[in-house]
């Protein structure tokens, strides 16, 4: 998995953030995964239990411990739309993220 297609600075912004992330948390979250996801209903149960209102998927993806098989892929551009993730959310995700995952 690539950031290929991905502005300069976002591509910067979100490598800063996993790195960030990993120093402060125990659980690792993986740079460059993605949200599209192929679950088995174990994995799905431990989502659904968890009572997490505000959810950072890829962090209670890594947190819930289930083995990861991953796939590659093209990351292309979008040809629609934009990402809702500007640097101030990213920022604000970190300080969130990094208190929750800090068990």
């Amino acid at each position: 998995m690539t950031r290929k297609g991905e502005p300069i600075i976002r591509s910067c912004f979100a490598r800063m953030f996993y790195k960030i992330i990993n120093k402060l948390s125990k659980i690792e979250m993986v740079d460059e995964a993605r949200d599209y996801r192929l679950m088995t209903r174990q994995v799905v149960s431990a989502i659904t239990l968890m009572e997490e209102y505000n959810r950072y998927s890829k962090g209670i993806f890594s947190f819930v411990g289930f083995k990861t098989k991953w796939l590659e892929y093209e990351n292309v551009k979008r040809i629609v739309g934009e990402t809702k993730w500007s640097f101030s959310k990213l920022l604000f995700m970190l300080l969130k993220v990094s208190l929750v995952f800090q068990l």
